[in-house]
């Protein structure tokens, strides 16, 4: 995890005159961004960013004004068709879908009615091969991040389909669920390999009975194959030229109609099938831009703004995203497919916005340190005592590229990003407030945090841009409710301000598919969302998440774990790139597996004077010590008690992820996953503690 370095005193004496007399010299540029001194002027008092409203329950509101609160942003859009319209209408027919095919050369374009054309012919080349239009055909989507993926996505809206995504950390079990649940007839899929493997699970899905390849050439022997397995195969291009030969008009959805059926990644069990409906997303669209202040939003949501996808689009974050864009009549680059090209392809497409989860942000952070580490003692000197200097203004509410530091440091780290970069969002899991510091400084752009489910339709709270703080979500979001109820056993109480975070407002679903009961443990007869997240009220009506109440449980004499609560604080230490924490009512104390930060790592290993590779180090008792007892007093001083400390480690050098089953798409621990993969280790460290 990064640390931000202490200002360096020991420059030069005129170099350090020299940076002393500009070490403010962000204030004079024009095209900084300064709101915290203007706070009346702002929609929203970031000093008061929300109010409770009178009575028991404590429901909490946004500070605006309610006659400036939209429930549909665009009074034109009321379905994510209407949405693509739009964009047609607004961007003159501009560039829609950019790609970069094998990562190579610049972005090439579809324009809006390229795009428009294409998802209709796509679609009345499935009615050609038996689809029916509207409510009673759920289409399969089951792709990476491509231009494809979206055109289909269209397609579903221009048809009243129902699109259910599917990716592949599902899981096949996961995977026959959701066909199987939804009675699937038909899916697209990007490879003939992953239609094999669906033709390996035919007998599994029995009303699957077309496939519809992305990148494939139809020939007789592979159409065989897959006859004798109950399927039909198409390619991708082939419907689409049915669907010109046979066009069939469009039949729009209305904004009650269910445009998707996400199944969540979870971190147990089979996943639910999250209904959403057209309004949810319109009304999350408005509540998420009634926040933010005018001047910054015509910025992110206008036909010249470009958005960078590469988070997966099963996820409703990227879905809100990429939606947002098409309404607005912005550009939409992909990524090339290839995750170690994502830094050049963001410097081809200059992007003005694109959104991150933790894990890339953290990323991003040590990159950057990295680099910086790399350059020298005066090199790295002079960035940190620039990134003081920026983190100053950057707490004043000064956010800019235009500074002395900017055009002397960080212009280059800008630039490998395009250098138009005017937001980036976080979702998906908390992110560290020293990492929102430290790109909002060497960045110079708006970082927001966001926070919100799938349930959610994406975000119900988001920081402001005129709020310079870090560490919290914000405030619920313009034209929601929230409250924090009680959580007894595990000491969070309404009247303290902390409890059980509860949401509701037009962009709530409605429920899970077939599956009522599921539905009402999540959302009550008044539409309140339980979220599982534990959360607090900070003095200027900021949310704060501080636990989590699901996935707690017991150890043998009493005390309530909540892992993931413990795994954030372990995860904001510098030798901790990724952490899983176990235990259960059977034992007295937590064990651990961490993924050590290999930049990290030769430093402990020096102060021990040890050396070895990775994999000798992790192994070394004296060294796996060191690691423990660092961790261990690291906790402590982020408030840990000392039931909530794991007494052993397990090091291993192969970080978790989505390809070895070990995260959830958007970057979550797959608990019972990772305890299959380490019961062994597990094992080991409670006989070492007395306790198998």
């Amino acid at each position: 995890m990064m640390q931000v370095s202490p200002k360096w005193t020991r420059l030069s004496q005129p170099l350090h005159q020299l940076l002393k007399y500009n070490a403010n010299l962000g204030s004079v540029y024009h095209s900084q961004i300064r709101f915290q001194s203007a706070a009346l002027n702002c929609l929203i008092d970031p000093n008061q960013q929300s109010i409770q409203l009178p009575g028991p329950e404590r429901i909490r509101v946004s500070s605006m004004k309610e006659d400036l609160i939209k429930h549909a942003w665009y009074s034109d859009v009321n379905t994510l068709y209407d949405a693509v319209q739009r964009g047609l209408r607004v961007s003159d027919d501009g560039p829609c879908l950019g790609t970069r095919p094998g990562g190579v050369g610049q972005y090439e374009w579809k324009s809006y009615s390229e795009s428009i054309r294409d998802a209709e012919a796509l679609g009345a080349g499935l009615i050609k091969v038996g689809v029916s239009p509207g409510q009673d055909s759920r289409i399969g989507i089951y792709s990476k991040n491509r231009a494809e993926w979206v055109l289909s996505d269209i397609m579903c809206s221009s048809f009243n389909f129902i699109s259910v995504p599917l990716y592949d950390t599902l899981g096949w079990q996961a995977v026959v669920h959701a066909v199987n649940s939804t009675s699937m007839t038909t899916l697209l899929c990007e490879t003939l390999q992953k239609a094999e493997n669906l033709l390996l699970h035919s007998s599994d899905m029995p009303t699957l009975t077309r496939i519809v390849v992305m990148d494939y050439s139809p020939n007789q022997e592979t159409a065989k194959k897959f006859s004798s397995g109950g399927l039909k195969i198409f390619s991708f291009d082939e419907v689409l030229e049915m669907g010109r030969k046979h066009p069939h008009s469009v039949v729009p959805p209305t904004p009650e109609d269910i445009a998707t059926i996400c199944f969540t990644s979870g971190t147990t069990g089979i996943p639910k099938g999250v209904m959403l409906r057209h309004r949810n997303f319109t009304a999350n669209h408005a509540y998420v831009f009634n926040s933010f202040e005018p001047e910054y939003r015509d910025k992110i949501i206008t036909p010249t703004a470009v958005h960078f996808s590469y988070l997966p689009l099963p996820h409703v974050f990227e879905r809100c995203n990429v939606g947002t864009m098409l309404g607005s009549g912005s550009q939409i680059g992909m990524f090339s497919g290839d995750v170690t090209k994502l830094v050049e392809d963001i410097f081809t497409l200059r992007p003005t916005y694109f959104p991150v989860v933790p894990r890339v942000a953290n990323r991003l952070v040590d990159g950057i340190q990295t680099k910086v580490n790399q350059g020298g003692a005066l090199k790295k000197a002079i960035f940190n005592y620039a990134l003081n200097a920026k983190l100053k203004l950057a707490r004043r509410g000064v956010i800019t590229r235009e500074s002395f530091w900017d055009k002397l440091v960080f212009n280059k780290v800008q630039d490998q990003f395009g250098g138009r970069v005017t937001a980036v969002f976080s979702g998906g899991a908390p992110v560290a407030p020293e990492v929102i510091m430290f790109l909002r400084a060497v960045m110079g752009i708006y970082v927001a945090e966001c926070y919100g489910q799938t349930e959610t339709t994406c975000c119900i709270t988001h920081s402001l841009v005129q709020d310079p703080t870090a560490g919290h979500v914000g405030p619920v979001n313009a034209g929601l409710e929230m409250k924090l109820i009680d959580v007894p056993e595990m000491n969070y109480f309404s009247s303290n301000d902390e409890g059980e975070v509860l949401v509701r407002g037009a962009n709530i679903f409605d429920g899970y598919w077939q599956d009522p009961e599921k539905t009402r443990e999540a959302k009550d007869e008044e539409g309140w969302l339980a979220t599982g997240d534990i959360g607090r009220w900070l003095p200027n009506g900021a949310l704060q998440l501080i636990d989590r109440r699901k996935h707690i449980f017991k150890l043998s004499q009493g005390e309530f774990i909540a892992p993931e609560k413990i795994e954030n604080v372990y995860a904001r230490n510098r030798y901790v790139m990724q952490n899983f924490v176990y235990g259960s009512t059977f034992k007295s104390s937590l064990v651990g597996i961490m993924v050590p930060n290999p930049e990290e790592v030769p430093s402990l290993a020096s102060s021990l004077k040890l050396n070895g590779t990775l994999a000798e180090l992790y192994s070394n008792q004296e060294f796996k010590k060191a690691f423990l007892d660092q961790l261990v007093e690291f906790g402590k001083k982020e408030g840990l008690q000392g039931f909530e400390q794991v007494k052993d480690i397990h090091l291993v050098t192969e970080p978790f992820s989505q390809e070895n089953n070990l995260l959830t798409p958007t970057m979550k621990n797959r608990r019972p996953e990772l305890t299959d993969t380490f019961q062994e280790e597990i094992d080991e460290m409670y006989k070492s503690l007395g306790e198998d």
